[in-house]
């Protein structure tokens, strides 16, 4: 099976779970993805279908794409701003 080598800022940490931005249309979809292996520059993920050679994932700013989300996603606000009932 091949292994799937990505740079390591396109590997976005969450406590104990990885993920990668992959391309879908115009936008990119948050996968969890098994790390193997990571030093300072590169990452190897497990190739468990997660991901597949050739699909596109984001390079770089995995991590302030994992931060953005989260802020969108409320992260701790109150979750009825905005929102009327």
């Amino acid at each position: 099976k091949e292994q799937i080598v990505l740079p390591v800022d396109a590997i976005a940490q969450e406590g104990a779970e990885a993920f990668v931005f992959q391309q879908n249309g115009n936008h990119f979809d948050r996968v969890p993805v098994q790390v193997i292996y990571r030093d300072q520059a590169y990452a190897i993920i497990k190739n468990d279908g997660s991901v597949f050679p050739g699909d596109i994932v984001a390079q770089r700013g995995a991590h302030q794409l994992q931060m953005a989300l989260k802020n969108k996603s409320g992260g701790g606000a109150d979750p009825h701003a905005g929102h009327n009932h």
